[in-house]
């Protein structure tokens, strides 16, 4: 009887690995792009993306507890590994974040252990055939992020600090005051706002004299309004506006240039149209089908046509080119791609863990806000540069004055 329900239990685990394999090809490879467009598939692909490899990182200490106690061949030292197995795996479901930065550690024993059971065994168990290879393609996937960012880099004469910071439209005064704070302590070159409100027109400026090359969208641009702070003079300054079919009025382009040891570099800043919002309100039961669908669709098909004239507008210009702001889109998806065909990405190249910059305010619509999965879940602000510039160091950090959270990119030039 315990041989047929352990037969049962391995085939179950060997389905779901068989599916969160097939989940991991489909979200996080380009393969689907060769098949129709769906609206629907593009929407829970954009918020999924980096809860995948949960299941996997969680279920890693068990396995190597299961891969370990065969060649621990002990007991009690056994019962020890089973129990910190545990812990480990407590540990991580209620601190996601931190988790994710030290899975190459447990990446290391589990094919450590997988190595020395496979040779004692002789062979491998059809269900960890296939949880290795979602093990392999979460590191696959995520590559230099599952990484510390080491100093062992290139050093460059030139180097310039990018914050990119969706500050949140409607704030009260104190959490702008916390803001400032953050701007003068990491005390970036480029500062990408977006969000912007009438009164941080008059507020910014007096309160970052060090930052006296600034560039606003127009008097009545807010939510879809940004700024450019910089330390060095800006040229070129322009306020561009995008139009597409599905807009009453239009969203904001900043657009300038910076100088730097004569090399000229194209600023540009914006905020694309939200995506996520209509699936959490149809995932928690706030909006029927019948509302989700067309609203999906909607605000999917206008920020692709957001970024394609962004894309169209960045064209024109030569030469080196950096993009920030918030993207309202996660990586793998066709918006990111597009944007990945041209530039490289700060966080994908030079940051530690998931980098997720946004979540926490949609997961207070299901759980408590004091819940411990109360958790930015999904990287949608992101800052581009030119092939021809190098990441050196990208960031998110703490503030969580707004829905989203500041990222920082090291650019070396």
């Amino acid at each position: 009887m315990l041989g047929e329900l352990i037969k049962i239990g391995i085939l179950i685990l060997y389905f779901i690995w068989s599916l969160v394999l097939s989940l991991q090809i489909f979200v996080w490879t380009s393969w689907r792009f060769h098949i129709s467009e769906n609206v629907l598939v593009e929407t829970m692909v954009s918020v999924v993306q980096d809860l995948i490899w949960i299941p996997v990182g969680l279920s890693l200490p068990f396995y190597i507890w299961f891969l370990a106690k065969e060649v621990i061949r002990n007991r009690w030292l056994s019962i020890a590994a089973f129990v910190v197995s545990i812990t480990i795996g407590f540990y991580g479901l209620f601190h996601l974040m931190t988790y994710f930065r030290y899975l190459f550690l447990l990446f290391i024993l589990f094919f450590f252990f997988l190595l020395l059971d496979s040779l004692i065994r002789r062979h491998v168990r059809l269900d960890i055939l296939i949880f290795t290879l979602s093990v392999l393609f979460v590191i696959f996937h995520y590559q230099t992020q599952l990484l510390p960012v080491t100093p062992f880099r290139k050093p460059y004469q030139h180097k310039l600090k990018i914050m990119s910071y969706n500050i949140l439209v409607k704030q009260a005064p104190e959490k702008r005051k916390a803001i400032i704070e953050l701007i003068n302590k990491e005390r970036p070159d480029i500062v990408f706002i977006q969000e912007i409100n009438r009164y941080d027109r008059e507020y910014f400026p007096r309160q970052l004299p060090d930052y006296p090359y600034q560039l606003w969208a127009g008097q009545y641009d807010d939510y879809n309004g940004g700024a450019i702070l910089s330390r060095f003079p800006l040229s070129d300054k322009q306020n561009i506006h995008i139009r597409t079919d599905l807009m009453t009025s239009y969203t904001n382009l900043n657009y300038a240039a910076v100088k730097i040891e004569n090399q000229r570099i194209h600023l540009y800043n914006f905020h694309f149209y939200p995506s996520g919002h209509p699936f959490i309100r149809f995932f928690t039961g706030r909006n029927s089908f019948a509302t989700f669908f067309p609203s999906a669709r909607r605000t999917y098909t206008r920020r692709q046509s957001e970024a394609s004239q962004v894309l169209d507008i960045i064209a024109e210009k030569n030469g080196r080119v950096i993009v920030g702001g918030d993207f309202n889109d996660t990586p793998n998806s066709r918006l990111y791609y597009r944007f990945s065909k041209r530039f490289q990405n700060g966080f994908a190249q030079g940051g530690w863990g998931l980098g997720t910059t946004f979540g926490r305010s949609l997961l207070s619509t299901i759980f408590d806000p004091s819940s411990a999965f109360h958790f930015d879940f999904l990287r949608i602000d992101h800052v581009f540069c030119s092939e021809n510039m190098a990441v050196l160091s990208a960031k998110v950090l703490d503030l969580d004055v707004s829905d989203h959270r500041a990222q920082v990119v090291v650019i070396g030039i």
